[in-house]
């Protein structure tokens, strides 16, 4: 009875170190997944912004320069209208887009996210493998 339970410990010890040989090369594979997925996210992150506020500073020079040419276009040709009048009107006009491309960032904003998605997926399932039985 003894020998045969030594026999059964002998077989067990190394499927038990294979199965934890397996789980630690996998979780290091994972943690190398998720470090690639997010170096790629953030150069990906940072071509955007780049690009991003290179056109947010000339677009608002633009959006100056024609704001002034439109309120100078309205004085000329409505001259019993205030000059501060045509600055309000103006203003007034470029509220609206502006209210609608911040809810529309603001859409876009909620619906990103910087995790890395493979990963915790693969993760999720692996670790479902191990609690479920799946071995």
């Amino acid at each position: 009875m003894i020998s045969d339970l030594q026999q059964d410990v002998k077989t067990i010890v190394p499927i038990a170190e294979g199965i934890l040989q397996d789980t630690q090369k996998l979780l290091h594979q994972e943690l190398a997944l998720a470090k690639s997925e997010i170096r790629q996210e953030m150069a990906v992150a940072k071509e955007v912004s780049i690009a991003g506020a290179a056109g947010l500073c000339l677009g608002s020079l633009t959006l100056l320069m024609a704001s002034f040419t439109l309120v100078y276009l309205i004085a000329w040709a409505i001259p019993s209208i205030p000059l501060f009048a045509d600055f309000g009107l103006v203003t007034l006009g470029m509220l609206a887009p502006c209210v609608v491309l911040l809810k529309k960032a603001k859409e876009l904003a909620e619906k990103s996210s910087f995790l890395p998605r493979k990963s915790i997926e693969s993760l999720k399932s692996s670790a479902a493998t191990f609690v479920g039985g799946g071995l």
